[in-house]
């Protein structure tokens, strides 16, 4: 028999904020940063798609590397995520203040979910170690004021309707988004497929 450790006060809180979901959302422009990361955690596990969009509109980092959190891709969750992106870009923020720059859909580690991300200072916010080296390549993707989406695709004789979606999103836009795969396998795919 195991013991476990009682949740913590914030991981109380949160579970807290989550079950009141209209209260979840409407309170997201108020909440530190250093609580994102937990609350997007928890409502990812527990598939509260309405507070994951809102929370990717207002997404207080420049990098949210979500493959991380999918080990098998849901698609109700990629949607409520490009519906979120899809918010912020029709948001009436001048582009220079959209903090995402970078959605990684890999399903490669990451330490950003494992990083405290520290206190709050006004526009002074201290960063993380990892905030502080995406920040130093993410610079050029800044300038064009587009979305870069991270992903690696296995194409098959049939496209699954995660891929299906993910591509198509893209492709109405590609004026916005810029899709990056990094790993591409193409297994029996007819070209015009491709």
């Amino acid at each position: 028999m195991s013991v476990q450790d009682p949740p913590t006060l914030l991981q109380l809180s949160v579970q807290r904020l989550l079950r009141d979901e209209a209260l979840a959302i409407s309170s997201l422009q108020y909440l530190p940063r250093a609580l994102f990361p937990l609350l997007f955690k928890e409502a990812f596990n527990h598939r509260q798609t309405n507070v994951l969009r809102a929370m990717v509109a207002v997404w207080p980092f420049p990098f949210l590397p979500l493959g991380t959190l999918m080990k098998t891709p849901h698609l109700e969750i990629l949607q409520a995520v490009l519906d979120g992106v899809d918010m912020l870009w029709t948001q009436k923020v001048l582009p220079r203040r959209r903090k995402l720059q970078v959605l990684d859909l890999r399903n490669v580690y990451h330490d950003f979910w494992d990083v405290w991300v520290g206190p709050e200072d006004g526009d002074h916010s201290a960063e993380t170690v990892c905030e502080k080296q995406i920040a130093k390549r993410l610079h050029q993707y800044a300038l064009r004021r587009r979305l870069k989406v991270v992903t690696d695709l296995c194409l098959r004789f049939h496209l699954n309707e995660h891929q299906a979606y993910l591509l198509q999103w893209a492709q109405q836009r590609r004026s916005s988004i810029r899709l990056c795969c990094v790993k591409m396998q193409i297994w029996a795919l007819p070209v015009y497929t491709v």
